[in-house]
């Protein structure tokens, strides 16, 4: 919830700098942005309750509704270049596409957010996704990869003093 926190005080200083016509132009979403009248504080109030209702759809075991939530999110993310959102939807759709048994879906979100996520100097989202991506291939059968994978996140979480791993990481 804090990661979460943070992102929308960042979108919300981005979000104020974008004019409400440019959001409008920007984002096909009607969810997104209903009208040019819309404020940026109002574009990231409408982004917190989509974010809390893919975590409710995940609680609640709607996996696909979530899945289709963040998707929506993330291609606002990257149409308005926000990246430290793109990275987190973009981890949190591999997330969910790891929770329902599709790994190679899984890596190839997690291996787009893993370079976001360095560009941006996300330490804990880096690490969190590097465990994922361990996690994965441990799944699948590839222990060397896994870890590898493992390897590369221990530092990491050493260093941004995560003992928990990050496991609730933009969730």
């Amino acid at each position: 919830m804090q990661r979460a926190s943070k992102l929308i005080g960042s979108l919300l200083a981005v979000g104020i700098c974008l004019s409400p016509v440019a959001i409008t132009t920007l984002v096909a979403q009607p969810s997104l942005a209903q009208s040019q009248a819309e404020t940026g504080e109002t574009l990231v109030r409408k982004i917190e309750q989509l974010i809390q209702q893919a975590r409710q759809y995940e609680q609640q075991g709607k996996p696909l509704q979530a899945l289709e939530i963040w998707q929506q999110l993330l291609a606002f993310a990257q149409q308005v270049k926000i990246r430290q959102l793109e990275a987190a939807m973009l981890y949190s759709i591999g997330f969910v596409y790891s929770n329902i048994g599709q790994p190679q879906e899984a890596l190839e979100y997690y291996n787009q957010a893993l370079p976001i996520m360095r560009e941006v100097n996300d330490r804990r989202g880096e690490a969190t996704t590097l465990n994922n991506m361990g996690g994965v291939y441990s799944i699948i059968g590839q222990p060397q990869q896994a870890l590898n994978y493992f390897n590369q996140a221990l530092p990491i979480q050493r260093e941004a003093n995560d003992r928990g791993g990050g496991s609730n990481y933009a969730q």
